[in-house]
């Protein structure tokens, strides 16, 4: 019988330094993109999200847990999930 390691969940990247580096590449594009209209979808969730203070501090919350593990550096906060969202919404591949 063969004993395999079982992944710890939440990993779902290969532990990669190109993945690292797309990754910070791809989050510093969604930040360039903050001054440009959002998808649709985006500021219908964003205008939710800033409507409704206990679905914030959930999503918060889930950050703050997600930031302790050392590969999550580019989420920081809701503003900035949902700006890396509203790239992979408007996104051509790059």
């Amino acid at each position: 019988m063969v004993h395999r390691k079982k992944p710890k969940l939440g990993q779902w990247l290969p532990a990669s330094d190109h993945v690292d580096a797309w990754v910070a590449d791809f989050a510093s594009g969604a930040a360039r993109r903050r001054k440009t209209k959002p998808h649709p979808v985006i500021a219908d969730a964003r205008a939710m999200i800033d409507a409704d203070p206990i679905s914030r501090m959930y999503l918060s919350r889930m950050i703050d847990q997600a930031a302790q593990e050392p590969r999550a550096h580019h989420l920081k906060s809701v503003d900035r999930m949902l700006d890396l969202f509203d790239r992979c919404c408007q996104s051509n591949g790059n």
